[in-house]
């Protein structure tokens, strides 16, 4: 992984989705992992690139992911999501202007299950889903990161069967993505990411893997699929 954020950020150009998509998904450990191995290979840390290729409200979101301060338990405290909702309300659609600080603080380190329990007290608590706020307080690559970040907490198997299905139906197939999507998952939640790929578009994730690609290639893929 740490050769694919380089490489998201080397070049011409940054990229955000794969960025969002490798930091908002790892275990802390894989983060940690990534970020020694990143060190080893070239030389500095992984901060020093993500200040020089992003900026602003990204930039913040990144470096607060890269911390590796997520809260991995399985279950939700509803008391802490009711508190957690009217922090953010008061943070963003309550006053003008956005702290944006107290979005990434709840964000990046409370776990999966309490930040779905979070959307859901927000929404019945302020008569908007947090969704809607995050479009009104933010915009641009913060945005789109964060609202990610939020589908992966509502459905994590539907968001990587989206990324899935724009690495393989996008402008050309997007190996890379591709290659890193399959392996990365195979023996973690492939099997849910298949059957959200089925709802979502009306068809296999193994029918779309065989119509894009080929020869041993394509039986690779097949294979990890299953």
């Amino acid at each position: 992984m740490a050769r694919e954020m380089y490489e998201a950020m080397s070049g011409i150009g940054t990229s955000e989705g794969r960025l969002i998509e490798i930091l908002g998904n790892g275990t802390n450990q894989e983060t940690r992992e990534m970020s020694a191995a990143y060190q080893r290979l070239y030389g500095h840390p992984v901060q020093d690139d993500i200040k020089g290729d992003t900026s602003g409200d990204f930039e913040s979101l990144l470096l607060s992911l890269v911390q590796c301060q997520r809260d991995e338990t399985q279950k939700a405290d509803v008391a802490q999501a009711k508190a957690d909702a009217q922090r953010l309300f008061e943070a963003g659609a309550a006053k003008l202007g956005t702290d944006e600080k107290v979005f990434y603080s709840i964000l990046t380190t409370r776990s999966w299950a309490q930040l779905r329990q979070t959307i859901a007290e927000y929404e019945s608590m302020h008569g908007h889903s947090l969704e809607s706020a995050v479009t009104s307080e933010f915009s641009a690559n913060a945005q789109r990161g964060i609202l990610e970040l939020l589908q992966c907490a509502e459905n994590r198997p539907g968001y990587l069967a989206e990324r899935l299905h724009k690495a393989l139906k996008g402008l050309g197939t997007n190996d890379r993505n591709l290659i890193r999507l399959i392996v990365s998952r195979c023996d973690v939640d492939l099997g849910n990411i298949k059957r959200e790929y089925e709802k979502k578009f009306d068809t296999s994730l193994q029918a779309d893997v065989s119509d894009d690609t080929s020869g041993d290639y394509k039986k690779a893929l097949l294979t990890l699929i299953g």
